[in-house]
């Protein structure tokens, strides 16, 4: 159906409400050597350009789209009728998003402002968001029994408008960007490999990382330094990583490693989530800077699989041998044969989903570290309750912890306290949710009306989820203890590595390698943030700095993470025996 609507022009509503969303400070960019600058990476970058944004071009824009806009099935006056906030027509809900990220931090985490947005309308178990004319409707999901039917009725599937971001990095052979079929293909040939039977015999690997990220730590104690805590825990898990898939030392957190800094800076080049932000998704440079980075990392990675040659007498078995090992299987060999590099069926797959565990496993994991040392700093009960743990587990002689570790693994299974406080940091900062397509089978209903979702991106609003209170007692308070007692949170309302088939495959390891960091490091530091620090050294200003009544607000384009790299201090603590 075409529109008759005539070319129509409302700069100063077009411009404006465009420049309240979009213009936010972009998430950290890394440097050409992996590193970052504290205090200045974070405000140097984001869309700058839109201040020199021409009215027309917005006007063209939404014209040019008007058609979209006003089909049977997405037209406005279709949304209009649809739970969720005040609709307007030539700029759908965007208006009620603006005003609710007026009251934010610039550079506050889209899924924040929704959050916000779903608090203060109170918009119940689903509301759609009209976010025409610069990304498709949204559908956001807080119930976590409705999430679960939703992981029922839509498993396998992705909507396109998810999978095109990350797609430029990890291609659309891997596990973050496939659906149907080929997506139970990849899930059964990787699922080996992080099965908790496999990654118990890794611990061995992690704890050897995780002792040069403490060590890391004692040097910057000895230094007094301000660090970004984002950095360093990224530069672990990326080791972790590269060690449980690739069974390769990367050695980023020592030097620069290739395929980390190509990885980092193809991140950067990443397009914004935020569907308003169009200057973005319109930076002609992106394709250029994509294609040289993912050339770069699809030759480390094809040189690592020619020479990967398993270790059948070994009892470890690191992903990208399972790999290998079903690919021997499925073409019914004996031994694995050289040949297996010219099928490119299989390459594909497996380099791209090298990188879609690259991806997926740094992000949660980096960005959780971060916050379990701001959230223990801030809650010292809490703290002294998991010191107090790990020394009834596992003895109060930290010289030996690593050496105990490695011939005792499943000492890490008897730690309830610490993986309770992982769970209850995972809630208040969750750093995603999922992305599937609505379809004709998936129907929500509410006052006994049905609402469709044909069509339309499907997203599982974690953060907004976690801060319900009639899902979580007191869900603003750091309360570790509600994940000790099954009955006081439900089955389904813990999702931060999603549920159902499409959960995350690396959810194993993540948990495994928190509690690793946290045994190593926490009796051993004493860490506090520095946001105050760097507060008093910009010098007073108007800007708002706070999410939630907290200054570590999450920013990020696809994943939420701690904005300015979460400025700490670390010094030594003095132990007793």
């Amino acid at each position: 159906m075409t529109s008759n609507l005539p070319l129509f022009s409302c700069p100063d509503l077009l411009t404006s409400l465009f420049l309240i969303i979009s213009y936010r400070p972009g998430p950290r960019r890394a440097s050409a050597d992996g590193d970052s600058v504290l205090g200045t990476s974070i405000a140097a970058k984001g869309s700058l350009t839109i201040r020199c944004l021409p009215t027309a071009s917005l006007t063209i824009n939404a014209w040019l789209l008007v058609p979209y806009h006003n089909s049977d099935a997405l037209s406005s006056q279709y949304l209009q009728s649809l739970p969720g906030p005040p609709h307007n027509f030539f700029l759908g809900h965007l208006p009620a998003v603006a005003r609710v990220a007026t009251t934010l931090p610039r550079d506050a985490w889209d899924w924040t402002i929704m959050t916000y947005l779903h608090q203060q309308m109170k918009l119940g178990d689903f509301f759609y968001l009209d976010t025409w004319p610069f990304g498709p409707p949204i559908v956001f999901i807080t119930s976590p029994e409705l999430a679960a039917e939703i992981d029922s009725a839509a498993h396998y599937t992705r909507h396109p408008y998810m999978t095109n971001i990350v797609g430029p990095i990890v291609g659309s052979h891997s596990i973050m960007t496939a659906s149907g079929a080929p997506w139970k293909s990849m899930r059964s040939m990787f699922n080996p490999g992080f099965a908790h039977k496999n990654l118990t015999l890794l611990i061995e690997d992690i704890v050897e990382e995780t002792t040069v990220f403490r060590n890391k730590l004692s040097r910057l104690a000895e230094q007094r330094e301000l660090f970004e805590m984002e950095d360093i825990a990224t530069l672990l898990t990326f080791d972790v990583i590269g060690r449980a898939v690739l069974d390769e030392k990367f050695c980023s957190q020592t030097s620069a490693n290739e395929l980390v800094i190509a990885f980092r800076k193809q991140l950067s080049w990443l397009a914004d989530t935020n569907p308003v932000n169009v200057l973005d998704k319109l930076n002609f440079l992106r394709p250029v800077m994509n294609w040289w980075y993912h050339r770069k990392m699809e030759i480390y990675l094809r040189n690592q699989l020619a020479s990967r040659k398993p270790n059948p007498d070994s009892k470890k078995k690191y992903v990208i041998d399972l790999a290998l090992d079903t690919y021997r299987r499925d073409k019914k060999q004996d031994s694995l044969e050289s040949g297996f590099m010219n099928d490119s069926n299989f390459t594909d797959v497996a380099i791209g989903n090298m990188k879609a565990f690259l991806g997926g496993g740094h992000d949660t994991t980096s960005s959780t570290i971060c916050y379990i040392y701001y959230l223990l700093s801030k809650n010292l009960a809490a703290l002294q309750r998991v010191r107090e743990e790990h020394d009834t587990v596992l003895g109060k002689d930290l010289d030996k912890i690593a050496e105990l570790l490695k011939s005792q693994p499943h000492l890490l299974e008897q730690l309830p306290y610490t993986t309770a406080v992982i769970k209850e940091v995972l809630r208040l900062y969750p750093i995603g949710g999922s992305g599937k397509i609505g379809a004709d089978n998936i129907v929500l209903t509410r006052d006994g009306k049905s609402y469709p979702t044909t069509g339309m991106l499907l997203v599982t609003l974690n953060p907004a989820m976690s801060r319900r209170p009639d899902i979580y007692d007191n869900p603003e308070v750091f309360n570790p203890e509600r994940f000790l007692a099954p009955s006081s949170v439900g089955k389904e309302s813990w999702r931060p590595f999603g549920r159902g088939a499409m959960r995350c495959i690396g959810q194993e390891l993540a948990m495994m390698e928190m509690r690793i960091v946290m045994v190593m490091t926490l009796r051993n530091f004493d860490v506090v943030d520095a946001y105050e620090e760097i507060d008093r050294m910009k010098g007073k200003t108007n800007t708002i700095k706070e999410a939630f009544g907290d200054r570590a607000y999450q920013i990020g384009r696809v994943v939420g993470k701690a904005n300015l790299g979460m400025p700490m201090r670390v010094a030594k603590r003095a132990i007793s025996a």
